[in-house]
């Protein structure tokens, strides 16, 4: 019994590590050979957190890295880690509109809490995008 201890230690590893996979980067180049239309999934999973990230078109982070500064028209990111998400989108005038849930409560960009979680997840945006 003592000799399949090894190959059973290494069976649990390769199991852990199966369950955590990242799928990255899905573009969609138009005719002009622009990005305008890009598309970008990174997902990771693991036993304790499920984590989604997805964007169209050209995002671009504010400066202090805390919340969006623009979408172009007709693009979108969505976030979901576990219970909370994020969605925001352009508004025809531009202006990101933002739809935000924290797993148990509403957020709104007006309240603390929703200033807090909206820079949490573009941290993590920007960190995700860092590392892949």
């Amino acid at each position: 019994m003592k000799k399949w201890a090894p190959y059973f230690i290494l069976c649990l590893v390769v199991i852990s590590l199966i369950s955590c996979t990242i799928t990255v980067d899905k573009t969609i180049e138009n005719p002009e050979g622009t990005q305008r239309n890009r598309r970008r999934t990174i997902s990771v999973r693991s036993d304790d957190v499920k984590l989604k990230i997805a964007y169209k078109g050209d995002v671009v982070l504010s400066p202090d890295a805390t919340s969006i500064a623009s979408i172009s028209p007709n693009g979108s990111v969505v976030y979901k880690k576990n219970d909370a998400t994020l969605t925001a989108t352009p508004d025809a005038n531009g202006r990101i509109v933002y739809e935000m849930f924290d797993g148990s409560n509403e957020l709104t960009i007006e309240d603390e809490a929703g200033k807090t979680f909206l820079a949490a997840v573009v941290k993590e945006m920007q960190d995700c995008n860092r590392n892949n």
